[in-house]
């Protein structure tokens, strides 16, 4: 599609957006088309999608909530690739209840404008999960694969190279758990020195010494960004 994949018009309410593929090769940024999804309702829900911007960088942002009706909206477990500084969220009125999405790039999770927010938790009392038969691939072009990141095992110090890796996944939600950060051993030439992101909900970690350790990290996935160039880090999570 040249514009939105999905746009959820103003007055709707309790719209549910589902285990579809999006791919945005196409997208036009001709009247505002660079998102994969807009949002002017209210009580959306959108989960299990995989969206993939094809290398198009008039794809600003990955779901628009516009200043219309909404009030708040559940997002969460989307498989997100789009180019590195984009923002899967562009908040523009209401709250955004955003976790778990998994982004296969380096950029914030939500950007804000007007009265937007964002919230880290989703509803309790969300529909079940629907399950869909019968459809059939449209034979378009394909949807590249998820980034691979490490699998990082608990209490297990891990000499990471960011060439190879530039994102972890662990296999338990991280709340609670002491996730912690030194300098290489293997690679001696410098010293990492940037921040840890979470991919569920954009919150940053900054690496300022040859140790860290924070127990404020959440979701399954986080992203490790250099600031001074270093690509070698230890890490272990307990």
């Amino acid at each position: 599609v040249t514009a939105e994949a999905v746009d959820i018009k103003a007055g709707t309410v309790n719209t549910i957006v589902e285990h579809n593929t999006m791919n945005g090769a196409d997208i036009s940024g001709v009247n505002y088309a660079d998102s994969f999804i807009d949002i002017k309702g209210d009580e959306i829900i959108v989960r299990f999608n995989k969206m993939e911007w094809q290398g198009n960088s008039l794809v600003d942002h990955g779901i628009h909530v516009l200043k219309r009706e909404h009030n708040n909206s559940n997002v969460y477990q989307n498989d997100v690739a789009m180019g590195d500084g984009m923002a899967f969220l562009k908040i523009g009125r209401g709250t955004v209840r955003a976790v778990d999405n998994r982004l296969n790039y380096s950029g914030p999770l939500a950007n804000t404008y007007s009265s937007g927010a964002i919230n880290a938790s989703l509803e309790t009392d969300l529909p079940a999960v629907h399950q869909y038969t019968g459809f059939q691939d449209s034979g378009g072009p394909p949807i590249s694969d998820p980034a691979t990141c490490l699998a990082l095992e608990r209490d297990k110090k891990v000499e990471i190279n960011l060439d190879q890796f530039n994102c972890v996944d662990i296999p338990v939600e991280l709340s609670g758990q002491l996730m912690q950060v030194w300098d290489s051993k293997d690679n001696s030439s410098c010293n990492f020195r940037g921040k840890v992101v979470s991919s569920s909900n954009g919150a940053e970690w900054a690496i300022t010494a040859n140790y860290a350790g924070t127990r404020e990290m959440t979701g399954r996935r986080v992203l490790v960004e250099p600031s001074n160039g270093c690509l070698y880090l230890i890490m272990r999570w307990l």
